[in-house]
Formats: structure tokens, sequence, C-alpha cells
């Protein structure tokens, strides 16, 4: 072995003993890490409302169908050819009552007029004639001295069959009369023309459908309500038949056109009696304002449209408005008490639901609890509430006394067993 190599050997043998020596220094240096016990997961943050009772203005949804006050079949009285039809006569036009939509050939109801004008001169003739013998006949018996006289004698019988005749010829020129009136078809109301059937040239007899009118003074929708329901509107139950007394206000709502619009109605009566194959009372909601009032311009309430009907309920007192994710599954509401923060589960009565809200009674609720907005999954009896770092149990400015609900404040929980 050259001396050469003999060195580099030695070096790189120095190197690595020393590499060697300081990585055991360094090892033997490293302090022993502490033994810490894993921190237990905290559950994720609480909202909560605190608790003010106050008053709710109830209000009842149900659904209907938008129809007439009145509808009609126009019927034809008399038979004969269509003459004329009007040019406001067509589907879906307004008319006028008195409008004369369409006209049936008279000339025949004219004769049959002029006959009878003749039978009631001929019978008035014969009337006077009898009379005149009446009248002479009681002379001539008054003349012979004799205080008893015979009917047949003084023709009384002659002179009530000539009245009868001329009543009855009367009679018959007021009919020949009323079908020349008839002749003319003419709408009985201010209306809407919902479908034509007859036309110039067709032929129609006693009993034709001409049309269907219906009017457009007013409309009303028919709606189901629940026995709960009703006791929200506090209607009375009335058999008089008359329509109730300061009405409930009632909005209707729809999808027309591309646009949500509303009309104002009221609840007028309800029907005559229960719905025995649901038991429900219908409603009857009457609209006088068929014009839109939630838009610059408006839109005339359309027969036919379904709609949804909000209807003003009675006033409810002791009362708070909570979301609806505060009631868990079992129909209870969590609340905390401030003094020992400890969550209780309730049992809440519904009042009513209000899109995401519940309304519930707080007979079994005080002021200076808190209501859990969303309650956990595993909320129990018995779990103490703290609040986050920085905070305290008390509402956030802007709630009101006055109000059903309050603002919310974030807190955090600690579980803690349950007492």
């Amino acid at each position: 072995m050259s001396p050469q190599l003999k060195t580099s050997l030695i070096r790189i043998g120095s190197i690595f003993g020393t590499s060697v020596f300081l990585l055991g220094v360094l090892i033997a240096m490293k302090p022993t890490p502490e033994k810490r016990e894993p921190e237990a997961a905290l559950p994720p943050p609480l909202e909560v409302s605190y608790v003010n009772m106050g008053a709710e203005r109830a209000h009842v949804v149900a659904q209907g169908v938008v129809k007439p006050l009145r509808e009609i079949n126009l019927i034809a009285e008399v038979g004969g050819k269509v003459t004329n039809v009007s040019d406001q006569f067509r589907d879906g036009a307004y008319i006028d009552a008195g409008t004369q939509l369409a006209g049936i050939e008279n000339r025949d109801y004219l004769a049959a007029l002029t006959s009878a004008d003749a039978r009631v001169a001929d019978a008035e003739q014969l009337l006077a004639t009898e009379a005149g013998r009446a009248k002479q006949a009681a002379k001539e018996w008054r003349n012979l001295g004799s205080k008893e006289a015979n009917d047949l004698f003084l023709r009384k019988p002659q002179l009530a069959s000539a009245k009868a005749t001329l009543a009855a010829a009367k009679a018959d020129r007021e009919r020949a009369q009323l079908n020349v009136e008839r002749t003319k078809l003419t709408a009985p109301f201010e209306a809407r023309v919902r479908s034509k059937n007859v036309d110039i040239g067709q032929y129609v007899s006693p009993g034709t459908k001409v049309a269907t009118l219906y009017s457009t003074d007013k409309y009303i929708v028919r709606v189901p309500l629940t026995d709960r329901q009703i006791a929200l509107i506090n209607l009375p139950i009335s058999t008089s038949g008359n329509d109730i007394v300061n009405p409930p206000v009632a909005t209707l709502s729809a999808v027309y056109g591309g646009q949500r619009l509303e009309w104002k109605g009221h609840l007028a009566r309800t029907e005559a009696s229960i719905d025995e194959r649901n038991q429900l009372v219908y409603g009857i909601i009457e609209v006088h304002d068929l014009a839109s009032t939630n838009l610059d311009t408006a839109v005339e309430l359309p027969v036919g449209l379904f709609v949804s009907v909000d209807i003003e309920g009675r006033e409810i007192d002791n009362v708070i408005r909570v979301p609806r994710t505060a009631l868990n599954d079992a129909g209870l509401v969590y609340v905390i008490n401030p003094e020992s923060h400890k969550m209780n589960g309730v049992k809440a009565e519904i009042i009513q639901v209000d899109g995401s809200d519940i309304i519930v009674r707080g007979n079994n609720l005080s002021a200076s609890q808190m209501v859990v907005i969303s309650a956990p999954p595993w909320a129990r009896d018995g779990i103490e509430i703290r609040p986050r770092q920085g905070e305290q149990f008390i509402a956030k400015q802007g709630a009101s006394d006055n109000d059903a609900g309050a603002s919310t404040a974030s807190i955090e929980t600690v579980v803690a067993d349950s007492e």
C-alpha cells in the first residue's frame, strides 16, 4: 500500500468517527417531551335568543280558485232564426246590463200580437154589448113590477162570460207582447262573455243556450278552513245567513304574467254546513276591487286563477316568535336559565307556523330565559352552558320588550353531567 493511500484512509476514518461521536452527543442532549392529555373537542357554538313575550297577529293561509259571484247560461225563450248579432257579442267581451246580444226573427210574433189585439177589441165589444143588454133587461124587469128577477133574464151569466173572454184576450195579448220582447236576447247584468254559442242565420228553439255570462262586479274565492284555523280567525259560527260584521281582511296573491300580484278582499261569510267528507268549513272570500294593489300598473283579477289567501286573524297575547330550527323532532324548545346556565327542554305549544318562524305560547317560558335558536342533536336536559370568552348572557342591543322575539347572542357550550 502506498503512503498516500494510507494517509487518505486515515483521514476518512477520522472524519467518520468524529461524525458518529457528534451525532451521539446531539441525541443524548435532546430534551424529553412532556406528556400532555389530548384536549376534548368543544361542541359547535350555539345561537340563542332572549325570551320576550309579546302579542302577534295570527294569519291563516288557504288556497282556492277565483270564481264570479254570478254565472248564468243565457237561454232562448222563443224559437226562430237569428237575424242579428251585436259586435260586442264575442268571447271575453265586457258588456253592460241591458245590452242586446242577438235578435231572433220576430215577424211571426208580431203577427200573433196583432191577432191578439184584434181579439181584445172583439172581447171589449162583446162586453159592452152584454152590459147594455143586462141594463135593458133590468129596466124591463122593474117595469113588470116584480121584486125578484131571474139571473138568466137579467143576462148576468152572459155578462160574466163576456168579462172572462176579455180577460183571456188581454192575457193572450200580453203573452204575444212578451214573445216579441223575447226575440231580443239581452244581458241581465253587467257581465263578461265566457262563451258564445249562436251566430247569424242559426235556428234556435226554446231552451237553446245562447251564451254563458258571468258578473264582473265582484268575485269570490271558496277556501277550506280547519277547526284550528277558525279559532285563529275568531270566526263566529252563525246560522242567520248574514255576512260577518267587521269581516277579516284577506290578501289574495298569485303569480300571473310572470309577476307576483296581490288583491284585497275580505272573508264575507261561511257556507251553511260543514263538509261531511273532510269536516272542513268553507269560507267565502269576496273581492270587490278587482285591480291588483302591489304594482303601479293594475292588473284585473282573472277568473279561474288559483290563488293563495292570507286571512288576517285575531291578536294573540303572551307568545314568542322563534325560528323553526328551535323546535326539535320531539316538539321541544330548549331554553337556558341564565343563573344555572343549564339547558332544559320545554314542550312547545305551537300557535302558528309563519314561513321560517313559529309562534309558540309562552306559558312554560319566562322573560329571563334564552331560547336555543338551532337545537343541536346532542341537546338534553342538564347540559351546562357558558358564554364565549369576553361575552355575557345578555341580548345584543336592538332587542325590544314589545317584540315577540329578541336579537341573538352567540355562545359556546361545556358538557357537564346531567343533574
